[in-house]
């Protein structure tokens, strides 16, 4: 009785295993990285900008700045699995603490300080990759925009001439990255982002000890480093995907 019995749980247990195996035609992934997700991230930035102005009382050329500092935000996209490939699409945002100063670019005018920074970084991409079990390797690849802003304020012989000017830029991004699914709901991730920023002229005018002064700056390009630590929750996840 206890042979029998022990044969019938047994063969209960290889028809079960069996009918998930390969349920709907094919091997069944025990991960799916199908669905609605969003999440929250956070890294380090680092961009480069160059300056071409603002000659009309500074006095200045051009030179470059590198502001680099924290990101935080969040995310929130939409992904499908097809067997091992997982696509879909994901908008983030971060405010961003990108800052670096110049003092002294001209040597005429060894205390004048320019200031360039960069205040959010919007990302709307597609994401393609692939999957693993519990590991997706994906790249990515959209629309860019960032507030970047920029300031100067002047030393001897005229000192306390300022200006400041902030314009919204758009590009392009690109990027790669590496996540983690620690159970069906939540999910680890790594990325780096490159983001190339169209130059736009900067048109203001002084203020301070001399207002009313025209200035106009035009930046080269704007490139933008960083690199990301992510946290996203994925909504549902009950159903596997069919591997083929």
């Amino acid at each position: 009785m206890g042979l029998a019995s022990g044969a019938a749980l047994a063969l209960s247990a290889v028809s079960a295993s069996a009918d998930g195996a390969y349920r709907g035609g094919g091997v069944v992934a025990p991960y799916n990285w199908s669905g609605l997700y969003v999440g929250v991230n956070a890294g380090y930035g680092r961009g480069d900008a160059e300056w071409q102005g603002p000659a009309a009382f500074f006095g200045v050329n051009t030179f470059s700045t590198d502001p680099r500092g924290g990101l935080v935000g969040g995310h929130a996209g939409v992904l499908h699995q097809w067997g091992h490939i997982v696509a879909g699409v994901e908008v983030s945002y971060d405010a961003a603490w990108l800052k670096d100063s110049v003092v002294g670019p001209v040597a005429v005018f060894p205390n004048d300080r320019f200031k360039t920074e960069i205040n959010d970084l919007l990302l709307v991409v597609g994401r393609l990759g692939v999957a693993t079990h519990n590991f997706l390797f994906y790249g990515k690849a959209g629309f860019a925009s960032s507030e970047v802003e920029l300031s100067g304020v002047s030393g001897a012989p005229v000192a306390g001439v300022t200006f400041n000017k902030d314009e919204r830029l758009t590009g392009w991004t690109a990027g790669a990255g590496l996540e983690f699914m620690l159970s069906r709901n939540i999910i680890l991730g790594v990325e780096y982002n490159y983001v190339s920023l169209d130059n736009e002229p900067f048109d203001m005018r002084s203020r301070g000890s001399i207002v009313g002064i025209p200035l106009f700056v035009n930046l080269d390009d704007v490139r933008i480093h960083t690199a990301m630590a992510r946290l996203s929750y994925k909504f549902g996840g009950d159903r596997a995907a069919p591997l083929k």
